[in-house]
């Protein structure tokens, strides 16, 4: 699932030797005569924080034990691991009562997780959901005795005549148990772990792009070429077959070299390069939104990187196809602003159709999106314009009887060079209004019917993030580490996906600095600041 609690392992144990640990200082003696030759840690074997320490301590300072908390004080006097399971209420239950304090500095990030099986990908989804709905009721300031809140569901039973009678109010009951995710975190935690840092709300306007942690990545894991149906079909036709949306940005087709280019397109890249040893094998489609999720069903495709949003319908049962979609972290979070010619930029913005220069206004959007979703919620069919694609939304702007004066659209779309660029000669100035109205993580798109193939796509984009959190970037890509996890023939897959794009930060500044300059939700979350933040899709009365 969705991490419910973000740890890092932390030292915890006697203060002056945590100090020592903390400065990988194992020589010295302090000013107040502390020996920090004699620090030991205590770290449990076989986890990653054994893996972390390995790497991090001399093998002589080691000492590997069990379970948390075994071994102290007496075999060591500090001891690795996540700062909940170190607490001092913990340690006091030990019936130590001597000084101790816990590292502020954190050596790995830890996203817990609540775990399922594979093969049941609808319980998944549920328990998923379930975490998504108690940050989202953070969020929205919705607690335990505002439970009533909720809007019913039928995604998980039944239809809209008739629901499942029980899990149509699954968000409402949850919450009902002990309230949002900010008040379970306060009944649990709070008393001996002040909320912080990563398990904080991210309101939008902080880094929020970073990596799972790889594990133990010498594991062999099943031959992806044989137990991935995607793959197998990937290799028969020699190319990845990758749906793309022509987009400023995203992705561009060069009708002079006859090249693609934008992030979407480098995305594909990475992930044909991993599967074929460094070569780019791939081919693009740009196709309407509308029919892009019948195309991936249809195989025409075998992964989206078209602007498409993670949501609660299309994670459980996207409506066209009628089965839930995998999707990787989000790449690019956007959200929906509207554009306009003259004044109706501020009418749009202002959610205006009142006044006597905002009475004739209409917004163009393009059909089978959250972005229309979103606006047919802010405004009456009266003043929303479909339209199949961009092209036809410019024209419209162009021609003083076209049908639309505004646009909405994601950041990129609606941008001045954008629409500039796109063919906009109106004989009114084109201005971009300032709000955004929704919530829209952009993500790699895949089936859930083939899970091993949604991994590899999940992991070569995080291998993207791992590259530049790390410092790595294309001209030192066999710095990577290696893996077996999708079998011996793709040992060296995350170093071929940086090696032929570069890492997360070079493909964002060769497609985006200039349209939209990375900041905020774009920046990688190096200083464990806040990542609390629900996916869209959940609805309120």
């Amino acid at each position: 699932s969705f991490p419910y609690y973000i740890d890092g392992i932390a030292f915890g144990g006697v203060p002056e030797h945590v100090d020592c640990a903390v400065a990988l200082d194992f020589n010295s003696t302090t000013d107040d005569g502390v020996v920090c030759q004699d620090t030991k840690v205590c770290v449990i074997e076989g986890t990653t924080h054994e893996e972390v320490m390995a790497r991090l301590l001399p093998e002589e300072v080691i000492v590997r034990v069990r379970e948390d908390l075994d071994g102290f004080p007496n075999q060591c006097n500090v001891m690795a691991s996540e700062s909940a399971s170190i607490n001092s209420e913990a340690v006091k239950l030990l019936g130590y009562t001597g000084p101790y304090k816990i590292s502020e500095q954190r050596f790995s990030r830890e996203p817990i997780s609540a775990v399922t099986r594979q093969g049941d990908p609808r319980w998944s989804d549920f328990v998923e959901w379930i975490i998504q709905g108690l940050i989202f009721a953070e969020e929205e300031d919705i607690t335990q005795s505002q439970s009533f809140r909720f809007d019913s569901t039928t995604i998980f039973g039944g239809n809209d005549t008739h629901p499942h009678p029980t899990l149509e109010k699954m968000f409402e009951h949850a919450n009902e148990v002990r309230g949002n995710y900010g008040e379970v975190y306060n009944v649990n935690v709070e008393s001996f772990l002040q909320r912080s840092g990563m398990n904080l709300l991210n309101k939008g306007d902080s880094p929020i792009i970073y990596s799972f942690p790889l594990g133990d990545t010498s594991i062999e894991g099943p031959q992806i070429e044989v137990a991935s149906p995607t793959v197998k079909a990937i290799k028969a036709r020699g190319y990845l077959s990758c749906g793309v949306s022509l987009r400023k940005g995203f992705a561009e087709f060069d009708d002079i070299t006859h090249k693609w280019n934008g992030f979407d397109v480098e995305l594909c890249r990475a992930i044909a390069a991993a599967l074929f040893d460094g070569v780019d094998h791939v081919r693009y489609t740009d196709m309407p939104a509308v029919q892009r999720f019948q195309e991936l069903e249809d195989g025409l495709v075998d992964v989206l990187a078209r602007l498409t949003t993670h949501t609660l319908a299309r994670d459980v049962k996207e409506p066209t196809i009628g089965q839930g979609l995998s999707f990787s972290s989000p790449y690019f979070h956007d959200g929906l602003k509207f554009g306009g010619v003259g004044s109706k930029t501020q009418c749009a913005n202002n959610r205006d159709v009142i006044s006597p220069d905002c009475q004739d206004l209409r917004i163009c959007v393009l059909e089978g999106t959250t972005i229309l979703s979103r606006v047919q919620e802010l405004f009456r069919d009266e003043y929303i314009v479909p339209k199949l694609n961009f092209n036809e939304i410019i024209l419209s702007l162009n021609d003083d009887e076209g049908g639309c004066n505004a646009v909405a659209g994601g950041f990129h779309d609606v941008a001045l060079q954008s629409i500039e660029e796109r063919g906009y000669v109106g004989d009114q100035p084109y201005t971009v209004g300032e709000n955004v109205f929704s919530k829209d993580p952009l993500a790699l798109t895949t089936l859930q019917s083939d899970p091993l193939w949604s991994d590899f796509v999940r992991w070569i984009f995080w291998a993207l993030v791992y590259a530049e959190e790390n410092g790595i970037n294309q001209a030192t890509a066999s710095d990577m580490p290696s893996t077996k996890l999708f079998g011996p023939l793709r040992t060296n897959a995350l170093y071929h996906a940086v090696n032929a794009v570069g890492n997360y930060g070079e493909i964002y500044d060769r497609n985006f600095q200039e349209l939209v300059p990375r900041g905020g939700l774009h920046e990688l979350n190096v200083d464990f600041g806040p990542m609390m933040r629900a996916l869209p899709g959940i609805a309120l009365k």
